[in-house]
């Protein structure tokens, strides 16, 4: 995994994931909610900056499970007080 810069457009992704990530307890968005958000042309262009974010080492996608990107170096922490 190179540690390489991405383009605005991916950045714009990335920063898309880790608000939705933060604003829904860790869980990902789908790529259509990605595509939404960053107002890309279509979902294969969001597919397109997803595989130069994991190149990048930036994030990790888990194949096989829908929605599992996780964010490198992120954590995602169950709310305060929460004793499951």
């Amino acid at each position: 995994m190179s540690k390489r810069k991405v383009g605005v457009a991916a950045q714009a992704v990335l920063q898309a994931i880790i608000q939705y990530k933060t604003a829904h307890d860790g869980a990902s968005p789908t790529v259509r909610g990605l595509a939404q958000m960053t107002e890309a042309a279509s979902t294969a262009s969001v597919s397109y900056h997803l595989g130069r974010l994991e190149e990048a080492g930036l994030i990790e996608r888990e194949y096989g499970l829908a929605r599992v990107i996780r964010v490198a170096g992120g954590e995602w922490r169950p709310p305060e007080g929460f004793h499951g």
